[in-house]
């Protein structure tokens, strides 16, 4: 009797551990990058200290993405079959009773992050991709579209952080460049076949 009060406790306590264990980037990632390509949602940069150095990274935040459900199908048609597969393999536990549709939310219910990181290989496509929409508006607007601040490279919080990672270093002295929208106004005669093939250039940085 005591053998098997034994085992059922070693039973139970291996359900407990999996039950309120994170899951692991590759879970998330999958998820994340679907939803910035196949629902077009907007991410965010963020940093995080671990162990006392500043980490900065690219996610999708809960307040955006939380309510959302797809199914196979839907993820088959943008992001192709084999990844399909792969990440409902992944997730396999989160997903509903027939293993067809993933909702978000359990994926938050598991982990402490208040986003869904992306890829690498996102995250490195999407700063490439602002670099090439920063180019774009500095070729067609001009620099009068953007200002700049001098910035020190003391790091003491999180938006700091952010913004020594997005710094500009002129000689000594290191710039942060923020846009000033209302001035880059588009003009009809502004609308060229380059001014198309260059916005064009930009946007294929994600599909490739």
């Amino acid at each position: 009797m005591k053998l098997i009060y034994f085992f059922l406790l070693i039973f139970i306590f291996k359900k407990l551990i999996c039950c309120n264990s994170e899951l692991t980037d590759k879970q998330i990632n999958c998820v994340a990058d679907y939803l910035l390509i196949g629902k077009n949602l907007q991410t965010e940069i963020f940093a995080e200290n671990i162990n006392g150095e500043w980490k900065i990274q690219r996610g999708i935040s809960e307040n955006i993405s939380k309510e959302i459900k797809f199914n196979r199908k839907e993820m088959g048609r943008i992001m192709g079959v084999k990844y399909t597969k792969y990440c409902f393999r992944k997730n396999k536990k989160l997903v509903n009773r027939d293993g067809n549709v993933l909702e978000v939310k359990n994926i938050f219910d598991k982990i402490k992050n208040k986003y869904l990181i992306l890829s690498e290989n996102y995250q490195k496509k999407l700063e490439e991709q602002s670099f090439c929409l920063a180019n774009f508006l500095f070729k067609h607007f001009g620099p009068d579209y953007a200002s700049g601040r001098t910035i020190d490279n003391l790091i003491e919080d999180d938006f700091e952080a952010i913004r020594n990672n997005c710094k500009i270093c002129f000689g000594e002295k290191s710039y942060v460049v923020f846009s000033k929208w209302k001035r880059a106004m588009l003009k009809e005669n502004q609308i060229t076949e380059e001014f198309i093939e260059d916005l064009e250039k930009c946007n294929k940085i994600l599909k490739n």
